[in-house]
């Protein structure tokens, strides 16, 4: 069973997955949001993240993600 499952993460989802442009990216979900700085749990296991520069200071504070959230994930 895949990790995520539990957040929720379902057949709709992977599908939408696969057609994205970015289906070789992880998958995550947000459980903590701090100000600047994440906490995601993804299907190989929690992570501490930042957000791009570009999410930072091109968008409106109301466009960042939240707890909840999907999103991709890259590691560096």
């Amino acid at each position: 069973m895949n990790p995520l499952q539990v957040y929720g993460w379902n057949e709709e989802l992977f599908r939408q997955k696969q057609n994205s442009n970015y289906k070789d990216f992880l998958r995550g979900q947000l459980t903590v949001t701090h100000k600047t700085c994440q906490e995601i749990v993804s299907e190989t296991g929690h992570y501490a993240c930042g957000q791009t520069e570009n999410m930072l200071y091109g968008s409106e504070v109301s466009e960042y993600p939240c707890t909840g959230d999907w999103v991709i994930q890259e590691a560096f």
